[in-house]
């Protein structure tokens, strides 16, 4: 199991990005790829609010709003980006024109939108906020399906299991929750981090969820028990990324 996870770490020496009200942003903020093996190259790269960009390997467009975060749909023809004024953009490709279209806004949260998910059938949206809540989004229509109440802090990460039955969830309040799809009925809550918890994911078989956070620690969780199996040790700074090899 340790072997299956890729960690990425955000080294905290040397100079640190500017400052807003939210803390340290990194530069470029997240990146994500096109999920499907046509559009692998196809790479989505949303930036802080210095630089308000969109990138993919074809496209670029310049955003109204500061992002933080940005996913692909399943088959890939759909980005949706998660804004600094609490909503989310839903974007596609116009066929005539070659350039971006936005076609839904996801309005609901009071807070920054820290982190995006679209699930296995492209129908069902996820979304974390600085609000302490999640939220599940229709696709198609933007209407909101549920909201995630019970986190006691900011929301950072959200990842939905394989076959998007369950959605996992970190927060700045040091736990990890597991929530069910589409209603919204929180299952677990996983404790033992002491820090917030930044990034989360499920095993290929949806068995286990990997967390990470800035306690330094990143522990591997058994959904069915809700018990931390392994803390690996090693990082000494805060740990950013965590991500099963597929």
């Amino acid at each position: 199991l340790k072997a299956q996870l890729a960690l990425v770490e955000q080294a905290e020496q040397g100079a640190k990005p500017k400052r807003n009200e939210l803390g340290y942003l990194r530069e470029t903020v997240t990146t994500t790829r096109s999920p499907q093996p046509k559009l692998r190259k196809q790479v989505a790269t949303a930036e802080g609010s210095t630089q308000r960009t969109l990138r993919t390997a074809t496209h670029q467009i310049s955003i109204s709003h500061a992002m933080s975060y940005c996913a692909f749909s399943p088959d890939g023809s759909v980005i949706v980006t998660a804004g600094e004024d609490n909503s989310l953009h839903v974007w596609k490709v116009e066929p005539r024109s070659g350039t971006f279209v936005c076609v839904q806004v996801l309005a609901g949260h009071t807070g920054v939108v820290h982190s995006c998910a679209f699930a296995e059938d492209g129908q069902t949206i996820a979304s974390t906020s600085q609000d302490n809540t999640g939220c599940f989004w229709d696709a198609a229509t933007g209407a909101a399906l549920a909201t995630l109440e019970g986190h006691k802090g900011a929301v950072y990460a959200c990842k939905f299991g394989p076959g998007s039955d369950v959605l996992a969830t970190g927060s700045l309040d040091e736990t990890v929750k597991l929530w069910n799809t589409p209603d919204g009925e929180c299952i677990a809550t996983l404790e033992g981090h002491q820090g917030a918890v930044r990034a989360v994911d499920f095993s290929p078989d949806g068995g286990y969820v990997a967390s990470c956070g800035d306690d330094s620690a990143v522990r591997l969780w058994q959904v069915w028990s809700g018990e931390c199996i392994v803390s690996l040790p090693g990082h000494t700074g805060r740990v950013w990324g965590v991500a099963y090899a597929n």
